[in-house]
C-alpha cells in the first residue's frame, strides 16, 4: 500500500496579548502606629455595644489583648489600615473602632498584638518597587 504524499510545511502563531502585563509586582506596604492608652482589644461578637466577658451564661465578646499601645511606628505592615476589631478604655470606658494587627518586633517582652485608633488614624502607605 502505497502512502500518500504530504508537502511539508511549517505553521507559525504569533503571540498577541489583549492585556497590559506587569513586568514586576508593586507590593504595598504600611507605616502603621500603635496608639492605643490602657485597655482591651476585641471583636464585637454579641452585639451589645462595648466590651462583654463571657461566662458559662452570658455570650461574650471575643477578647484579643489588653494593655496599652507601645507608642511606636511599625514599617512594613502588609494589611490594609481599616478598622477590623473594638477598642475600649480602661479609665473611661469609650469604645470605638480600631485596626488590629499583629507583628513580632523581638525581645522576649513584647506582643506581637498591635492597634491603632481609626478616628486618630497615624498611619501612612509605602510603596516598594520589586
Amino acid at each position: 500500500m502505497k502512502k500518500a504524499y504530504v508537502k511539508p510545511s511549517m505553521e507559525s502563531e504569533m503571540f498577541l496579548p489583549n492585556t497590559y502585563i506587569a513586568a514586576c509586582e508593586i507590593l504595598s506596604t504600611w507605616r502603621v502606629k500603635c496608639n492605643v492608652p490602657d485597655g482591651i482589644g476585641y471583636y464585637e461578637t454579641n452585639g451589645i455595644p462595648g466590651y462583654q466577658r463571657g461566662s458559662w451564661r452570658e455570650e461574650g465578646d471575643e477578647y484579643i489583648a489588653s494593655g496599652s499601645g507601645c507608642g511606636t511606628w511599625h514599617e512594613g505592615v502588609n494589611t490594609e489600615p481599616k478598622a477590623n476589631a473594638m477598642w475600649q478604655e480602661s479609665r473611661s470606658g469609650k469604645y470605638y473602632p480600631v485596626f488590629f494587627w499583629e507583628q513580632w518586633t523581638g525581645g522576649w517582652f513584647t506582643s506581637p498584638e498591635h492597634f491603632s485608633k481609626v478616628e486618630d488614624a497615624e498611619w501612612e502607605h509605602e510603596k516598594n518597587h520589586s
